[in-house]
């Protein structure tokens, strides 16, 4: 399964690839700052990406993200999904930190 997603935020525009097969592998494709035109930027970037080789998509970001027509979670609930998804030895953790 191979997985975008895309954070539209405040000050830039950013999209990683995961990739999971035997392990999961993740890149981030592209990070950068949209200067005032995200939408701009994003789709520029997105005309470039061979988007037929992507199962799913998701998208955070909290304003922007209404110019999207996919579903849209918030950033706390990605945080948990990722761990989710990451910690397959199921470990408990007192804390989840997102850096941005």
């Amino acid at each position: 399964m191979k997985a975008l997603g895309i954070c539209l935020g405040a000050s830039s525009v950013s999209l990683v690839e995961a990739h999971q097969e035997e392990s999961l592998t993740c890149r981030v494709l592209i990070s950068r700052r949209h200067e005032g035109r995200p939408l701009e930027i994003l789709s520029e970037t997105l005309k470039n990406l061979p988007l037929t080789e992507f199962s799913a998509v998701a998208a955070t970001g909290r304003k922007l993200c209404n110019f999207l027509n996919l579903s849209v979670i918030t950033e706390p609930e990605a945080s948990e999904y990722a761990l989710e998804y990451v910690n397959q030895k199921k470990e408990s953790f007192d804390a989840l930190v997102s850096c941005g």
